[in-house]
């Protein structure tokens, strides 16, 4: 089916007559411009007609004005109280043409679960509650700057007392939250250098606490120290603790202090978890691949799908301590195409494989792959992902060619397989910095390059490394890539 073709309206427009024609007009001329054949698609119609309908970055730029000048003249239309369009369904934005639209609700999440302290950032947060107000100044009445949801992160930049931490967001703006709901994000092995940061520290649980001479109720009163303030004592003995008064050693009632204990997300930051990639252009790929699987089977292996993987990593949110099975390994078949699609299928269904298939969504058609077909698949345990639309290399393409690759990959596998795609294979394995970004901000999870490596870490996630499996390895060296 043809996803990208503007929608006709059989309703009659009883407004705006001009308006409707000079649309019409627009829409005529853009698509006797569309003349460049880097990015086509085929739908239904155009199996017998056998005609492609392409669009160049400059087509996306004229869809984008030409949708906002149709939203904004529908916007005007109910604004002045015009004659509404005949017909209850019909709307002048009906008119315009329809460019991917994407379900972006996970991309903050993504971002979340790709974050790992690092040495430049050794105080990321996570937010815990459902919401976190980020306020101006560190009270319930302070101006409003920004509400943040569970899962997303922030930098402390420190704890102001008890009650409210200074932060920094993503966007670099400035604010208090509330401190008993962020929990900072660290590793196994940073725990517990991370836990001595606060070690000994209490703050002032009441309203305030009086500050005496000697650690006695009747003892002379130095002061107070405000509620919420943090207080490292000297010494403890008994109730009472040994502070730091104005120059001099003070006493203070145990009862009124509570121990300062950060809150910590423990994650697992380095995953080993070889991904072995299977391309089908080398012939006997696919009797390769069984006779590998087997024999991993033999050595213990867990084989693993890339969408298994993003599963434990979202449940790893909830229970910090799960951990992947000792020699985990996970399936890539590239290379897919109509000419090999249910081979492929039988092969893995036949063999009870679970793996990952990456494919280009040129394919994808009623001439080609049909979403019978990636349904089937879908049922058979195969975990479908994307391959962009093409197959050129996002690093030669412009930032709009390269966003309508792989936004467009997304959009035709989701609209087929009812269910998310979370991973991206990049072309020809090579990314960049600008084509990593264009993947984020679409929605990906996982992104997979073919730098060899048996292990990676968290923020590696959009550089995932993959072992090319050449038509010359043996069982046996595929069981090596386990250790």
């Amino acid at each position: 089916m043809n996803r990208y073709r503007p929608t006709r309206s059989k309703s009659r427009f009883t407004a705006f007559p001009l308006v409707f024609f000079v649309l019409i007009l627009c829409f005529g001329i853009l698509f006797t411009g569309c003349t460049s054949t880097m990015i086509s698609i085929k739908g239904p119609d155009d199996v017998g007609a056998q005609q492609d309908i392409t669009f160049t970055e400059q087509d996306v730029a004229r869809f984008e004005r030409l949708a906002k000048e149709g939203d904004a003249m529908v916007a005007q239309h109910s604004a002045t109280g015009a004659s509404s369009v005949a017909g209850s369904q019909g709307t002048l934005a009906q008119s315009t043409a329809s460019l991917p639209v994407l379900d972006l609700s996970m991309v903050k999440t993504y971002d979340a679960l790709r974050s790992a302290p690092a040495e430049t950032n050794i105080n990321l947060y996570r937010v815990t509650n459902d919401i976190l107000k980020v306020r101006q100044q560190p009270s319930a009445s302070s101006t409003l700057l920004d509400i943040l949801t569970n899962g997303e992160g922030l930098t402390v930049n420190e704890f102001t007392n008890g009650e409210w931490a200074r932060v920094t967001l993503p966007d670099g703006r400035r604010g208090y939250v509330a401190a008993r709901y962020i929990s900072k994000v660290t590793t196994d092995e940073r725990l517990a250098d991370d836990q001595k940061a606060s070690k000994g520290l209490y703050y002032v649980s009441y309203q305030f606490v009086n500050v005496r001479q000697a650690p006695d109720q009747k003892s002379a009163k130095l002061g107070q120290i405000p509620g919420k303030a943090f207080v490292r004592p000297k010494s403890i003995a008994g109730p009472w603790a040994t502070v730091e008064f104005q120059g001099k050693d003070g006493y203070v009632s145990l009862d009124y202090l509570t121990r300062f204990t950060p809150r910590f997300l423990v994650r697992q930051n380095a995953y080993p978890l070889p991904i072995l990639v299977y391309h089908l252009s080398q012939p006997g790929m696919l009797d390769l691949l069984v006779q590998h699987v087997n024999r991993l089977r033999q050595a213990g292996a867990h084989i693993l799908s890339l969408r298994d993987f993003a599963s434990f990593v979202l449940n790893q949110e909830h229970r910090t301590d799960l951990r992947l099975d000792a020699k985990s390994v996970v399936i890539v078949v590239e290379d897919v195409t109509p000419d090999n699609i249910r081979k492929v299928t039988d092969t893995l269904y036949a063999n009870n494989i679970r793996a990952t298939v990456f494919l280009q969504t040129q394919h994808v058609s009623l001439a080609g792959i049909t979403e019978k077909m990636l349904l089937t698949m879908q049922a058979d345990g195969i975990d479908v992902e994307s391959a962009a639309h093409t197959g050129d290399d996002l690093r030669s393409l412009t930032n709009a060619q390269g966003k309508l690759e792989v936004e467009q990959s997304r959009k035709i596998l989701e609209d087929a397989l009812k269910r998310p795609v979370v991973a991206i294979a990049y072309p020809q394995g090579g990314t960049n910095e600008r084509v990593t970004q264009l993947t984020q901000k679409s929605g990906y999870l996982f992104a997979l390059t073919e730098a060899p490596a048996g292990s990676f870490m968290r923020d590696q996630f959009l550089h995932l490394p993959g072992y090319a499996i050449t038509s010359g390895m043996s069982a046996e060296d595929a069981v090596k890539l386990l250790r």
